[in-house]
């Protein structure tokens, strides 16, 4: 009974490895995820602090481009490119976000400072 026990684990510990899916490629292939991850970038240009308006024009319309390349995508099935490509643009949007709105708090932090004195 030992002996069986103690070959059976490796055995069926191998098997689940064998056929689990690693995490990264379950995201990577979940157009859902990517989905949502498009509609946070809308949320967070909607609530960011410190963009001009023409900045979030520009941002808008750079999420807008991004939903269509997605939809686009979606007609013919996803595949690791168009997914590397995808999640690139997100990435590239984020920054852009992050850094305008920095940039405009700092200039007007500036401003508020000086006006002070």
């Amino acid at each position: 009974m030992k002996k069986t026990l103690i070959t059976a684990i490796p055995l069926a510990l191998g098997a689940s490895l064998a056929f689990a899916v690693p995490v990264s490629a379950a995201n990577a292939a979940n157009p859902n995820g990517l989905r949502a991850e498009i509609r946070q970038l809308d949320r967070q240009i909607n609530f960011a602090r410190g963009l001009s308006h023409r900045q979030e024009i520009r941002l808008e319309r750079r999420v807008d481009r991004l939903q269509r390349l997605h939809r686009q995508y979606l007609r013919g099935g996803l595949n690791r490119g168009e997914v590397r490509q995808l999640r690139q643009q997100i990435r590239s949007i984020k920054v852009a976000i992050r850094t305008q709105s920095r940039s405009n708090l700092r200039v007007n932090n500036r401003a508020f400072n000086r006006s002070r004195r």
